[in-house]
């Protein structure tokens, strides 16, 4: 949705000028007879498109939402393929051919030229034989597909399961720092980490270690990754049953940050490798992660 409403702002903002622009030359040209109008905003959005893909070699301005609005929104909106083509028709109805074909060479050769000479002016010269600029060029438009694919990319079950243990290690620092009157509201605290905890615990359990114990043939690794999660969960048992203003709650989940903690490193350092080299499915895997998680949410 944010993409959309990016586009459009870009879109609607490009056309009004567009108009704009075409109404300011048929003022100063009064000319009907050549679409004067629509052959300017077409070379000028060139020389514009050219301008902002050199800066953007440069200056890095040019973020995934950025592109959107400017060259998706704006420029789309601005330049018109489909004027220019129902413009040179209209001039061969007239049976002015001589026009017709002036228009389209012209559009064309002006609209390259237009970008090329944008392109230099940033540094980013696209002929042949200029030093290496057109392989430059080259090299920042595939860059910036590589930046698009990145930012489609969903993330697969590894980087799921990463952005868990940074969840809760930050909400252990959270909790070490606070100072609770409220002994209420120190017990939610704790029990929510505790519940973020035991549903990582299940996606893995359900989803992650099966797959990677079947392709790593590691038994040993991913034993001890269970046993460290029965500790865990055996450890948020009592911690459940305790008061908020108990004593033992902050020394319980001092305890059970060190159990997180250090089965984090060994996920993270030993299995989570070893499940990458192992080509696992990993996207697939995470639509699966995200779905036993949603089902989870539901059951609390």
């Amino acid at each position: 949705m944010q993409a959309l409403l990016i586009v459009a702002l870009g879109g609607a903002l490009g056309s009004v000028l567009r108009y704009k622009v075409g109404a300011l030359v048929l003022q100063q040209t009064g000319v009907t007879a050549f679409p004067y109008g629509t052959f300017t905003v077409n070379v000028a959005g060139c020389l514009v498109a050219g301008l902002l893909i050199g800066l953007g070699e440069h200056v890095e301005f040019l973020s995934a939402g950025v592109r959107l609005l400017l060259f998706t929104g704006f420029l789309g909106g601005f330049t018109t393929f489909s004027a220019f083509g129902v413009e040179t028709i209209a001039l061969v109805e007239r049976g002015a051919w001589a026009l017709a074909a002036l228009y389209v060479v012209s559009s064309v050769l002006c609209g390259l030229a237009a970008l090329w000479l944008a392109l230099k002016a940033g540094g980013l010269g696209a002929l042949p034989g200029s030093h290496g600029q057109g392989r430059c060029f080259a090299a920042f438009m595939a860059r910036n597909a590589k930046k698009a694919r990145r930012a489609r990319k969903q993330p697969d079950a590894i980087e799921l399961l990463k952005r868990d243990h940074a969840e809760v290690k930050k909400a252990f620092r959270q909790f070490e720092k606070a100072k609770y009157k409220d002994p209420n509201a120190c017990k939610e605290f704790v029990a929510s980490i505790c519940n973020a905890i035991e549903m990582h615990a299940t996606v893995e359990e359900e989803i992650f270690y099966p797959a990677v114990r079947a392709r790593i043939k590691d038994d040993e690794l991913m034993n001890e990754a269970q046993v460290e999660h029965e500790s865990a969960k055996t450890l948020i048992a009592q911690i459940g049953k305790l008061s908020g203003d108990d004593p033992m709650l902050k020394a319980s989940a001092s305890v059970l940050s060190e159990y997180v903690r250090h089965h984090v490193r060994e996920e993270e350092n030993e299995i989570f490798p070893k499940a990458k080299r192992a080509k696992l499915d990993l996207e697939g895997m995470a639509q699966r992660i995200l779905e036993r998680k949603d089902e989870l949410k539901r059951q609390l």
